[in-house]
This record gives C-alpha cells, sequence and structure tokens, in this order.
C-alpha cells in the first residue's frame, strides 16, 4: 500500500497559527520544519527545491489552500508538514492551510498519490473547516490524523474490493 498522506507529519511538525512576512519566508520555515527532526535532510536543498517548483507554477489549489511540494534527489524517505497561517491584518480573511511535502526524487507515482490524498483532504469542506477552526497544534494533529484514519480505511477496502 502506497504511503499515506499523515505518515508525513508528526506532531511536532504541525502548527497552528504561523505569521511569516512573505511566501518566500513560508517556504523557508517549511523547510526548517520539515528537516528539524532529519539531519540527514539538508533545509537549504529542500527550500531549493521546493522555491523551484513554485517557479514551474503556483501550488495554491484556491480558497486559501496551498500544497508545495518537490522531489529531491537527497531524500531516503517522504517528509512533510502542515500549517495554518495566522490571518493578516487587518483583513477577516480566513487562514490559510499550508500541507507541504517533499518525496525522493524517483518516488513519482507515490508522490503522484499523496498529491491526490490530500486534495481529497482539501477538497473535504467540514475537513477544510475543522483545520480552520482547530484551536492549537495539538487539536491540528488530531484533525489530520482522524481524517486520514477514516480515509486511508476506505481506501483499503476499495484496493481489496471490500466495498459495501
Amino acid at each position: 500500500m502506497t504511503q499515506s498522506a499523515i505518515e508525513l507529519l508528526s506532531p511536532a511538525r504541525v502548527l497552528a497559527k504561523l505569521s511569516l512576512p512573505s511566501g518566500k519566508a513560508m517556504i523557508r520555515r517549511i523547510a526548517e520544519l520539515m528537516s528539524a527532526e532529519h539531519p540527514d535532510v539538508d533545509t537549504a536543498a529542500l527550500e531549493a527545491a521546493l522555491l523551484a517548483r513554485e517557479k514551474l507554477g503556483s501550488t495554491t489549489v484556491g480558497q486559501g489552500l496551498h500544497l508545495p511540494h518537490a522531489r529531491l534527489a537527497s531524500l531516503k524517505h517522504a517528509i512533510g508538514c502542515f500549517v495554518r497561517l495566522a490571518p493578516k491584518k487587518p483583513s477577516n480573511q480566513a487562514a490559510e492551510l499550508v500541507f507541504a511535502f517533499a518525496t525522493p526524487e524517483v518516488f513519482v507515482e507515490p508522490q503522484l498519490k499523496l498529491l491526490a490524498q490530500i486534495a481529497q483532504l482539501f477538497d473535504d469542506e467540514l475537513a477544510v473547516q475543522q483545520l480552520r477552526e482547530a484551536p492549537s497544534s495539538e487539536a491540528l494533529f488530531d484533525v489530520l490524523n482522524s481524517w486520514f484514519l477514516v480515509h486511508d480505511a476506505a481506501l483499503a477496502r476499495s484496493e481489496f474490493g471490500d466495498e459495501a
């Protein structure tokens, strides 16, 4: 079975109310978060790969939802993070949600499956509302974990022909 998007995360890489001055600063912070628990990951190379992917075309999927991703030759496994950006003042815009990940360069099909999983999460209006309203980083992780547990169980049933 393909790696689940929730397996890319740890509670330490899920943050609520992150305030950053720019998109480039967001990418830098995401690279720092993803590499913090992985000393073998070069933060600068990860940041450069994420920025290079953004230059190809924005990974914003609309309505304040962002899906920065990259492939990096030096990675041995997929890693990710989830952040909810603090609303910008004086706007009352909804907080923006960012699910970022990176995979080894050779993980083309698994990367596409991860993109599809995260897109399904972002298509779930109730889940997006819960992510926007979660009061803490821990609550954000719980929402993500619960959603992927249900989703992954349904996917496993369909892969084995057990759909009811």
